[in-house]
Parts: structure tokens; sequence; C-alpha cells
């Protein structure tokens, strides 16, 4: 799991756990936008580095967070359409 416990979610930072679960479950941009439910546009505006940098909610976060842990469970996601 990406932060099991208060001190590990305190040290990552949101994109730090944001990243760390796309790269996990080898996810593309698009899936894992569809997954936290923002656009593909809004996931790449989180790791700009200009002024108009974005960052992710709380809600976003806690998303991933359980997403994360549903899929480290072992269960299953459903298949989503090829949109790519």
């Amino acid at each position: 799991m990406i932060a099991s416990n208060a001190a590990n979610q305190a040290i990552s930072s949101p994109l730090d756990i944001i990243f760390e679960f796309q790269q996990k479950h080898k996810l593309s941009v698009t899936k894992t936008a569809f997954l936290l439910g923002i656009t593909e546009n809004q996931y790449r505006k989180y790791f700009l580095n200009t002024k108009n940098k974005s960052r992710p909610s709380q809600a976003v976060i806690n998303l991933c967070v359980s997403l994360d842990y549903i899929l480290s469970e072992g269960l299953k996601l459903p298949d989503f359409p090829d949109i790519e």
C-alpha cells in the first residue's frame, strides 16, 4: 500500500502518492485520470512546474489511497473502454 500509516502519509506529498499509484499499477495517464475522476488535462497540471500548476484535492488523494488498497488486496476493477 502507498501510505500504510499516518507517518508515511505525512511524509509523502500528494503528488508522490498519485505518481506511485500510477507506477505501481502500471496505469496510463488516461486510465489514472479516469479512475480518479479528473480530466487528463487536470492530471497533467498537477505535475507542471509553472505558475499554472494546480494541487490535487483531498478527495482525489483519498480516492487514490483507497483504490491502491483495493488493487493491492487482489480485487479487480472492471475493464475500461479503450479510449486512448
